[in-house]
């Protein structure tokens, strides 16, 4: 696979830091030269969709280390976001990952709420990802499971606007508390706020 962006990634911890990125030659071939470490090296091609990243030790003393990447046949998952009461909603995230968790594409609404990602055979799973103030209106994760050669079209998938806690900042008179900080407990992560003049 020509122009296919190969990307090297050192592994420090519990992370993936990025260090290098190139592009695959005419006949699909690649080349990164990296200092001695552990890695991840990763392919991605508009025309394809990301597979198996492969980990790659290199040793001091080595010339070199091969890693053959693979890319996969995609197939189309086209489907529209839209409140339910029926406007459509740009700019929601559309993650998908393999049965192993590997995150393989991702794509957003437009304008139209409309979205096409696409996804390798398999069994995966959709993951919706409303913009700030919005929530799904059912499950924000969709089991996806493609076996042949067809594509999918999802029905609308229906947002509404996150519910709201209101209330006042009182002190131990009774008077409202102004530019108090509220915040929510055991959730994750915590929202913030600050009560305005009247204390609400």
């Amino acid at each position: 696979i020509p122009r296919a962006r190969v990307a090297l990634a050192k592994i420090q911890g519990d992370q993936q830091v990025k260090f290098s990125e190139v592009l695959s030659d005419a006949d699909g071939f690649y080349s990164i030269s990296a200092p001695p470490a552990h890695y991840v090296v990763a392919a991605k091609h508009r025309d394809f969709v990301i597979g198996e990243p492969v980990s790659v030790w290199l040793r001091a003393g080595e010339e070199e280390s091969i890693a053959d990447l693979q890319l996969l046949t995609p197939h189309r998952v086209v489907g529209r976001m839209t409140m339910e009461s029926g406007d459509p909603v740009s700019l929601v995230q559309i993650t998908y990952r393999n049965e192993k968790g590997v995150l393989a594409s991702q794509s957003v609404s437009d304008r139209d709420g409309r979205f096409a990602i696409s996804i390798p055979t398999g069994n995966g799973t959709l993951i919706i990802s409303p913009p700030d103030g919005l929530m799904t209106a059912l499950y924000h994760e969709i089991p996806v499971d493609i076996h042949d050669d067809g594509d999918i079209t999802l029905e609308d998938i229906l947002l509404r606007p996150l519910p709201a806690i209101t209330g006042i900042v009182l002190d131990e008179d009774g008077n409202p508390v102004p530019k108090a900080f509220v915040r929510t407990i055991d959730a994750a992560p915590p929202v913030l706020t600050q009560s305005d003049a009247n204390g609400q």
